[in-house]
């Protein structure tokens, strides 16, 4: 048995904000809310007469969506590709280094222009 959503929990998964949410109930097109004690929940049937509310409008309704599967990678592709991460990330700390050795002389340059000056 599902249990009663909460608005964030709601929102959530049709993947809405909070001000939507409020601005549809304010329109009339929200889910029914019922109170549980004192907090505001959707029930299972109040989502859904909603959501076939929604599609009988035609509205975009959706919930969101399931993270893709990724397939399975060739055990030889595979260490390819963690070769080149290694390689970017060696390239990569590189560049870090040449960038603080650049500021350092361009500190070094102020520094001198300014006891000059």
């Amino acid at each position: 048995m599902e249990t009663a959503l909460k608005i964030s929990e709601f929102c959530a998964r049709w993947n809405i904000s909070r001000a939507s949410f409020y601005n549809m109930q304010a329109r009339g097109d929200g889910p029914e809310i019922t109170k549980v004690g004192l907090s505001p929940r959707i029930t299972p049937q109040a989502e859904a007469a909603w959501a076939e509310k929604m599609r009988a409008k035609k509205a975009p309704v959706r919930k969101r969506a399931e993270p893709p599967v990724v397939a399975p990678v060739d055990p030889s592709e595979l260490e390819r590709l963690q070769i080149e991460e290694v390689e970017m990330k060696k390239k990569l700390q590189k560049l870090r280094l040449a960038k603080l050795q650049l500021r350092k002389r361009i500190e070094s340059a102020r520094v001198t222009e300014s006891s000059a000056g």
